[in-house]
């Protein structure tokens, strides 16, 4: 959802497998994003990232992310992703350059 400079989205996602050689599994996900305007082409968001795979216990991380459009055909991405207390995920930043055709 948008509204004005302001963006709010979030998605959760369970899968149960039930494999023919034993018992149930599950895993699950989800996420809460929240974004701002920055200016016309610049975008800094705060994401909330949780993730359970299957026999394992859940990973929690912090995701701050930046997003800028100088052309109308290019887009640049900086995640930071900080996992949260307790999780076995490493800190990361990625980047990301996409240019259109």
């Amino acid at each position: 959802m948008t509204s004005g400079r302001l963006l709010v989205a979030g998605e959760a996602i369970i899968g149960d497998f039930d494999p023919v050689a034993g018992g149930s599994m599950d895993a699950s996900g989800l996420y809460l994003t929240a974004g701002w305007m920055a200016a016309e082409n610049r975008q800094v968001l705060v994401r909330w990232d949780r993730y359970r795979a299957i026999g394992a216990t859940s990973d929690d991380a912090i995701v701050f992310g930046f997003n800028a459009w100088p052309t109308t055909a290019s887009e640049i991405q900086i995640n930071w992703i900080a996992p949260i207390s307790g999780s076995t995920m490493p800190h990361k930043v990625l980047v990301n350059f996409q240019v259109g055709f």
